[in-house]
């Protein structure tokens, strides 16, 4: 670690090594809060788009099936 790293010297040297190893923590831990929201907005995303394409879907196969039925009252008529 940083503090193990640092030289020799008076007492604050060692404290500014741990205040920056503190800094450095935060800011990874920072980082991954930020990674972990950016997944959470892609997971989103990617759940909006497939009930958006399942929703096409259905409205696709229920023209379909309105096409089907005039098909079939053509034939009968």
């Amino acid at each position: 670690s940083l503090a193990q790293e640092a030289p020799e010297g008076p007492p604050d040297w060692k404290l500014t090594a741990l205040e920056l190893q503190v800094q450095v923590e935060q800011l990874k831990a920072k980082l991954r809060d930020s990674q972990e929201i950016v997944r959470l907005y892609q997971l989103y995303i990617t759940q909006l788009q497939q009930e958006r394409e399942g929703k096409d879907t259905a409205k696709i196969t229920e023209k379909l099936k309105k096409y089907k039925e005039e098909i079939k009252n053509d034939k009968t008529n």
